[in-house]
C-alpha cells in the first residue's frame, strides 16, 4: 500500500469515528447534541459598573420532538431581587419558563438563545462540550462557558447591559436579604385579607 492509499485510508477512518463520535444519525445526517445546562449570571450595566445583586439562574433543556426537531425549554429563576422596606426587605425568588426558545445559532460546541420580551431582547450563548451515549446520540456534557447581552429601550434611548457568570462550578451565595416564600396564611393575617 502506497503513501496516498495509507493517507486516504487514514482520512476516511478519521471521518467515520468523527461521525460516529457526533452523532451521526443512519442517514448520516449529523445530530444536534441534547441535554440539559446551568449556569447563574449577575448583570453588569456599562464597563465600569458593578455587578448586580440580583442573580439569576438559567436552566436549559434541550430535546428531539417526534419530528425529530430540537425543542430547547429555558427557565429562569430570580434570586437576591431585594426589596421592601428600609428595616425589613426580603425576596420571593420568581421562576418563567419559555417553552419557545428561539434558538439563533448552534454548533457542535455552543447554542446561542434569542429571548425577546416586549422591547426587551437578551442573548445567552453557553459553550459545552459533548459525549455520545450508549445509543448513540450526542448530549451536552460539560459547561465550559457562557455569556450574553440585554438590550432594551428607556424613554426612546437604547440601554444594553452584561450577562456575567459566576465563576467556579459550584458557588456559595450569602443572600444580600432574607428570602420570602408563600405560605397558608394564619387565622390574624386572614383577618388583614378580607
Amino acid at each position: 500500500m502506497g503513501y496516498d492509499a495509507v493517507r486516504r485510508y487514514g482520512v476516511l477512518v478519521f471521518l467515520l469515528v468523527s461521525g460516529s463520535l457526533l452523532g451521526a444519525s443512519p442517514g448520516g445526517a449529523m445530530r444536534q447534541p441534547t441535554g440539559h445546562l446551568g449556569v447563574a449570571y449577575r448583570e453588569r450595566w456599562g464597563a465600569e459598573a458593578k455587578l448586580s445583586e440580583t442573580i439569576n439562574l438559567l436552566d436549559l433543556w434541550c430535546h428531539y420532538e417526534v419530528k425529530k426537531e430540537v425543542q430547547c425549554d429555558l427557565t429562569i429563576v430570580r434570586l437576591n431581587d431585594c426589596w421592601g422596606t428600609t428595616d425589613r426587605k426580603g425576596f420571593f425568588p420568581g421562576a418563567v419558563t419559555n417553552n419557545s426558545v428561539t434558538i439563533s445559532s448552534w454548533g457542535w460546541n455552543f447554542i446561542a438563545l434569542d429571548i425577546p420580551t416586549g422591547t426587551e431582547n437578551i442573548t445567552y450563548r453557553f459553550d459545552f462540550t459533548t459525549s455520545v451515549g450508549s445509543s448513540g446520540e450526542p448530549y451536552f456534557r460539560n459547561l465550559t462557558g457562557f455569556s450574553g447581552t440585554g438590550h432594551d429601550f428607556v424613554d426612546g434611548k437604547p440601554i444594553s447591559w452584561e450577562l456575567v457568570p459566576l465563576s467556579g462550578a459550584n458557588n456559595f451565595i450569602a443572600a444580600a436579604c432574607p428570602m420570602m416564600l408563600p405560605g397558608v396564611p394564619t387565622p390574624e393575617e386572614r383577618r388583614f385579607l378580607r
